[in-house]
């Protein structure tokens, strides 16, 4: 058996959670940069931000299908136990 501490994954799950909470901040950039939309004449058909949306759904597809992991949707995990959703922590 691997010590806890000198187990190989650990470096490679930090970058990744690194990753998920940049990726977090940058949305939040994202979503303010886009105030600027709602004064554009292209409105929801801006091809910019519909590729964009196609691309990210994509990836986001890809990811959750390899890793087996599941669909977030509006009241938190499909198909979660709602018992058990209150452990989780951000």
């Amino acid at each position: 058996m691997i010590a806890v501490l000198n187990c190989p994954v650990i470096p490679y799950t930090r970058k990744v959670l690194d990753t998920a909470n940049q990726l977090e901040a940058d949305m939040k950039a994202l979503r303010k940069a886009m105030q600027a939309c709602k004064d554009c004449s292209a409105g929801l058909d801006c091809p910019i931000l519909r590729g964009f949306e196609h691309e990210f759904r994509q990836a986001l597809v890809q990811v959750t299908t390899e890793w087996g992991f599941a669909i977030v949707d509006g009241a938190g995990i499909a198909g979660e136990d709602p018992a058990l959703s209150g452990s989780r922590t951000k």
